[in-house]
């Protein structure tokens, strides 16, 4: 994820680093081994990361789950529109509008 989007050279992505500063924030990472989503991790049930992307019953699940983590800014709307759900940084910006 903010590997991707570093060697892409997307602006505001500074480093491939994961928030956890335990490893570089890919998928496999974000899905396997940060310690940060470890709790939101508990639905995959131990499946491998190539169980999670080609496995129809996981997919679905795992888009979501990645959707959910707000990890890609670019998702936010998404989120809300597809499971109703607001970040706090977002909920925080529409109070200050009012």
């Amino acid at each position: 994820m903010a590997s991707f989007l570093n060697k892409a050279r997307v602006p505001g992505v500074d480093s491939p680093s994961c928030r956890c500063e335990q490893g570089i924030e890919t998928a496999e990472h974000l899905l396997l081994h940060c310690p940060i989503e470890q709790e939101r991790r508990e639905w995959r049930r131990g499946a491998q990361l190539s169980e999670l992307l080609s496995n129809p019953g996981y997919t679905a699940a795992t888009a979501k789950w990645i959707i959910q983590s707000n990890r890609l800014g670019q998702f936010q709307l998404a989120n809300r529109l597809l499971y109703n759900r607001v970040s706090a940084s977002t909920a925080l910006q529409t109070r200050h509008r009012v």
